[in-house]
This record gives structure tokens, C-alpha cells and sequence, in this order.
């Protein structure tokens, strides 16, 4: 299929190196401090909190 699997996060990239070994996730945690991701996706919120989602992104960034 060719894709490449990333996560995206608010938090910022010292919180992931150490969450990414504790849980020993096989691939990449972005960070989003800005929100910049997560409103250009319009990526799921609640009560205004970021949410965990899953989204495929198409080759020419669609979802």
C-alpha cells in the first residue's frame, strides 16, 4: 500500500521520546504545539480538547 505510519501530538518532542520508549511504539510521533495539523484536518475535538483520531492520508494529503 505504501504507506507511512505517524502519530501527531499537542505535546511537545521531550514528552515523546520518553513515551515513545515506555510504550515502544514502532513509528513516529509528530509534535503539534501550534494545532497547525490538527486544524488543517479538522481532527476530532471535544469540549475543546484534542482527541485521539486515526486518519489515512492519501498521497496528495486528502483524508
Amino acid at each position: 500500500m505504501g504507506a507511512t505510519l505517524a502519530g501527531i501530538s499537542a505535546d511537545p518532542p521531550p514528552s515523546h521520546r520518553s513515551f515513545i520508549l515506555l510504550l515502544k511504539w514502532p513509528f513516529t510521533l509528530l509534535s503539534d504545539l501550534g494545532g497547525t495539523a490538527f486544524n488543517a484536518f479538522a481532527l476530532h475535538r471535544s469540549m475543546g480538547l484534542k482527541q485521539r483520531s486515526t486518519s489515512a492520508l492519501r498521497s496528495m494529503r486528502s483524508i
